[in-house]
């Protein structure tokens, strides 16, 4: 946890942590992150030790990006994009842990 909570604080260096918790098989944290069109942005992540017969294998990590608040462009409540900074700074986190990306069904996960 280590290891992601420094490269949070070098791809985000105004997060702030709100929430934790921890159990023998898992490790949960919420960040709160500044977004220069909104109020802020939260991350979060889950780090799940993997259970037998998979043990060997390392920690699977369960994370994402959401707006903390959505704005709406009236009247056809269409959501205010946020120009790609979400997806851009998980993709900063990624690169800087050497992450890999599993299990995605979007053809965006992939794109590079």
């Amino acid at each position: 946890m280590a290891q992601l909570e420094a490269a949070l604080r070098r791809v985000a260096p105004e997060a702030a942590l709100i929430d934790s918790s921890s159990s023998p098989s898992a490790e949960y944290r919420r960040w709160q992150v500044s977004d220069r069109l909104f109020d802020h942005d939260d991350v979060e992540v889950l780090i799940s030790l993997q259970r037998a017969p998979y043990e060997s294998e390392p920690p699977l990590v369960t994370f994402r990006s959401m707006a903390a608040q959505v704005k709406y462009i009236w009247p056809i409540q269409q959501p205010i994009t946020d120009f790609g900074a979400q997806r851009e700074r998980l993709k900063a986190l990624c690169q800087q842990l050497g992450w890999r990306l599993l299990g995605c069904d979007l053809l965006e996960c992939y794109e590079e």
